[in-house]
């Protein structure tokens, strides 16, 4: 067969992952990615190109063959050369079984849901990549905050190497948790990497900078798109990526398809839900939601109650709302309309109006664990405040799946701070 020439590390992934349930032997291929920078591109700005392409060591897919070279049992018969490399593929890996290969091509070609194991896997919302000396990853999009998506429930994150299904809590280290997600499918990891890494010489920069940066992600090939005007759903998906957001200007939207795997159910995975201590998370749901101004004497202006009155009460009132309102007016309903929301105060009653958009977030963030999905029977239970002890009891039940090895035990160190 032909040499195999990577567009990204993940692509590369599901190729040698696909050889090898095809058993196909002997496979060569060339060892760097192309440079995102070289060719004609849909706006034409090409004067950044040296310095997009300066991150060369991430253009290289070694890591990748490695890792393949373990998984099919080819580890003293994997070849990296200057510019091409040689692998052995001696036999097929149980897991990920050859639908789920199939349905991560799917998404990866831009499906918007694909069907494996009895279950629907999709790239849910939108993920969020950010430029600095923090992690990639500051917004995933799988745990259900996108007021678009709000009536499919809040999903799973379901990686490609290893049944694993995670819900993430809001409040509850969820970013820590898509972070660990991502690094277990590491090919994915190392293509948002270096998805930022070429960001960077432009962060902060213009929004026809981005567009042209953005384009060369959007579209793998962009020679298809010189000289042609865009389709109006490709300039929408370009809209969407360079849209301002809370992480910051130094923060960018990926296309969709380069984003994490979620799925709807968890089937056939182990189910894991990681928590944290219900008071800790509604206290840091109210201080990242309101941030209310603080008086010398201990009064409150701008919080949940929206009026002056002491910290004691906004606060009180907020852990009581969280009790007894209901948040399925939030789920339907034009998003900047408000509705008045009663709940129980004490001995009496109080009400508050908010927006159907502020409720579903609110419900997202601070609300019951099962808000938005249909129920946590069946999950292993994580908590933040025992998470070794936790953890170290998953390890007979990931083995019953067949899965017995190792599953990047060090990454597990993304929650040990919740965001």
């Amino acid at each position: 067969m032909l040499p195999l020439v990577p567009e990204s590390h993940f692509g590369l992934w599901l190729d040698l992952l696909e050889l090898a349930h095809a058993e196909q032997g002997l496979v060569r291929g060339y060892r760097q990615l192309a440079p995102a920078c070289y060719l004609g591109f849909t706006l034409g700005d090409r004067h950044a190109c040296p310095a997009e392409n300066a991150s060369w060591s991430l253009l290289l897919v070694d890591p990748v063959l490695q890792q393949a070279a373990r998984v099919a049992g080819a580890e003293g018969t994997v070849r990296i050369m200057a510019s091409t490399w040689a692998l052995r593929l001696d036999r097929s890996p149980a897991w990920p079984p050859a639908s789920l290969l199939a349905a991560e091509r799917r998404l990866l070609r831009g499906a918007s849901g694909a069907w494996a194991l009895e279950d629907v896997y999709s790239r849910g919302g939108s993920c969020r990549l950010a430029v600095g000396s923090g992690p990639v990853l500051v917004h995933d999009n799988c745990h259900g905050e996108d007021w678009e998506r709000r009536l499919q429930g809040r999903w799973l994150h379901c990686p490609l190497n290893a049944p694993l299904a995670l819900l993430a809590v809001s409040k509850a280290g969820s970013t820590a948790v898509a972070r660990w997600a991502l690094q277990v499918d590491f090919p994915k990891g190392r293509d948002l990497a270096l998805m930022a890494r070429t960001w960077a010489p432009h962060a902060p920069s213009s929004r026809q900078r981005f567009l042209d940066w953005a384009s060369r992600w959007l579209f793998p090939r962009p020679e298809a798109r010189v000289g042609r005007q865009l389709p109006a759903e490709d300039v929408e998906r370009l809209r969407r990526l360079a849209a301002p957001s809370r992480f910051g200007a130094r923060s960018f939207g990926a296309p969709k398809r380069q984003c994490l795997t979620c799925c709807r159910h968890g089937r056939g995975r182990l189910k894991i839900a990681v928590v944290r201590n219900p008071f800790a998370r509604c206290l840091s749901a109210y201080r990242a939601m309101f941030a209310p101004a603080r008086s010398g004497t201990g009064w409150v202006s701008g919080g949940f109650l929206g009026r002056n009155c002491s910290a004691r009460e906004d606060l009180s009132h907020f852990l009581a709302f969280l009790g007894t309102a209901d948040f399925q007016l939030g789920a339907t309903g034009a998003a900047e309309q408000s509705v008045r929301v009663v709940f129980q105060a004490g001995d009496g009653w109080d009400s508050t109006w908010l927006t159907r958009q502020k409720l579903y977030s609110l419900g997202v963030h601070a609300g019951p664990l099962d808000f938005n999905r249909s129920g946590l029977q069946g999950f292993q239970i994580v908590h933040l405040e025992t998470l070794q002890e936790d953890l170290a009891a998953l390890a007979e039940p990931l083995c019953q799946l067949g899965f017995c090895r190792q599953v990047g035990q060090d990454a597990w160190q993304w929650l040990m701070s919740p965001e």
